[in-house]
């Protein structure tokens, strides 16, 4: 499924795949769309989760980018007081 960064879409963090495009009510509310792989609890249902295409690029990391790598505090600690910037 092409994702369009403007459009609003329902994610499955399972599966980490977009499902389909949110829907809205006659009102101009998304409807929530209900998991159903998930077990209730009690009365309790659980819903996907849905966000922008963009904003779902970004946090669920669908486009499969490397993530920074950072640098270890123990190693810059060794290097600054190797080479003193004073």
């Amino acid at each position: 499924m092409d994702i369009i960064e403007t459009k609003l879409y329902y994610y499955n963090p399972e599966e980490k795949s977009v499902i389909k495009e949110v829907q809205f009510s006659k009102k101009g509310i998304p409807m929530p769309l209900e998991n159903t792989t998930r077990e209730r609890r009690g009365r309790k249902k659980f819903y996907y989760p849905w966000g922008t295409g963009k904003s779902l690029i970004k946090h669920y990391n669908l486009h499969g980018k490397e993530e920074q790598t950072y640098v270890s505090l123990e190693s810059i600690l060794k290097v600054i007081q190797e080479k003193p910037y004073f």
